[in-house]
């Protein structure tokens, strides 16, 4: 009776173990890891829906500056660097240089600009020194973004001449944007160092908890398989803590555009996660039938020791023999 309480105590504190062992297993293959970190961002960024939304966000940031500081040469940037008419609005003017700078989005050196914007902030999540200094920055309670390299090389590469226009002008020091309240990432960054603490102790510790489950209990064909089944549990639970989570993140920042592209980045980090999880359930299975084997072994093996004694006595002599 000792045996099975333990063996329950125990499996009640595998299956969280589990969790925590693929939630820190993801994050040190995806939020740790600055190369993976970085590549896996590009990726999401480098959708035609999210580059049309930053050339869109990069132009409104340039035609903003340019209708405080220096209106008179909005309308020569309207007129003489996109072709419109001197009447056109703000608007029409912000989606005319949209389009223009959106063509440019794939360039090298606007690729460039935007590792140095996913490095500033991979290196604020983790409180490291990565990334260009000043990109992003803490002004009072708002974590803020300096927009002006990236737009600059995006203005740039779309056309010189309209960069040229847009420095001359005195507006091309532009806004900062908020990414997000200080107090709202905390929790991300605290998340973040408890995983990088934990992230080789919890696996070590979920496979010594498996092994102590089956030791421990009476039946351990049974118990393995009752292992097998909450490692599969497992995967999907990681699954719904990390969507839950997401839930969280992708409202952190508190500009819709910052939104849109905070949840496009984290979907495609929630596809290892995903993957991870797969591999969880395909393993729980396996171990499901190895201990379905077993325990069908085993009890063969039980009832052969049961009736073998009966067979193997001969019945009496009847005399009929030859």
């Amino acid at each position: 009776m000792l045996r099975t309480g333990l063996a329950a105590l125990l499996l009640i504190v595998f299956l969280p173990a589990v969790v925590a062992a693929n939630t820190s297993t993801w994050a040190a293959r995806t939020v740790l890891d600055s190369d993976t970190f970085a590549a896996t961002a590009e990726r999401a960024l480098e959708t035609p829906a999210l580059e049309s939304l930053i050339a869109t966000t990069a132009a409104d940031a340039v035609v903003t500056a340019a209708a405080r500081r220096a209106p008179e040469q909005l309308r020569v940037l309207a007129v003489q660097g996109l072709g419109l008419d001197a009447s056109a609005t703000r608007a029409q003017v912000s989606a005319a240089l949209a389009d223009r700078l959106e063509v440019a989005m794939d360039a090298p050196a606007v690729d460039a600009a935007r590792e140095e914007v996913i490095a500033s902030l991979h290196g604020y999540l983790l409180q490291t020194a990565e990334g260009t200094p000043g990109v992003i920055s803490i002004q009072g309670d708002d974590v803020v973004l300096d927009p002006t390299r990236l737009v600059d090389r995006i203005v740039q590469t779309a056309d010189p001449a309209i960069a040229a226009r847009i420095d001359a002008s005195g507006f091309a020091d532009l806004d900062p944007i908020v990414v997000a309240q200080v107090d709202a990432l905390q929790p991300v960054q605290r998340a973040i160092d408890l995983m990088q603490a934990l992230q080789l102790i919890v696996p070590l510790v979920a496979i010594a908890v498996a092994l102590l489950i089956v030791v421990v209990a009476h039946r351990r064909e049974r118990a393995l398989g009752i292992v097998g089944a909450a490692v599969a549990l497992a995967g999907l639970a990681s699954l719904i803590v990390l969507w839950v989570a997401g839930a969280y993140v992708t409202r952190i920042p508190t500009q819709p555009a910052a939104q849109t592209i905070t949840s496009e980045v984290y979907d495609a980090f929630i596809t290892v996660v995903r993957d991870q999880a797969v591999v969880l359930v395909v393993a729980g299975a396996v171990i499901l039938v190895v201990a379905w084997v077993l325990g069908r072994r085993a009890r063969r093996r039980a009832v052969r020791r049961m009736v073998g004694p009966r067979d193997s006595v001969m019945p009496p002599d009847s005399g009929w023999s030859a």
